[in-house]
């Protein structure tokens, strides 16, 4: 299957409107946004990495958080 992601809309779209597997999203998102999520952050996924644009969408790569959220306690870091 071959998806074509040119915006964060897109990027949306694709994760809430195509059925992926967990592992896809992740693969999905960590490639795209250069952000690594883990598994407990599928849940609302969509919501999360909408906060996650806001924040962070004009900012360069190396001034973006390394995880979605922060794995040890879910909080963004």
């Amino acid at each position: 299957m071959k998806i074509e992601i040119n915006t964060f809309d897109d990027l949306i779209e694709v994760i809430e409107t195509k059925k992926l597997t967990s592992k896809q999203i992740i693969i999905l998102v960590e490639s795209t946004l250069q952000v690594f999520i883990c598994p407990d952050d599928l849940e609302n996924i969509s919501e999360k990495l909408k906060s996650f644009w806001i924040e962070y969408r004009n900012k360069a790569t190396n001034e973006t958080p390394l995880f979605l959220t922060n794995p040890l306690n879910g909080q963004k870091d």
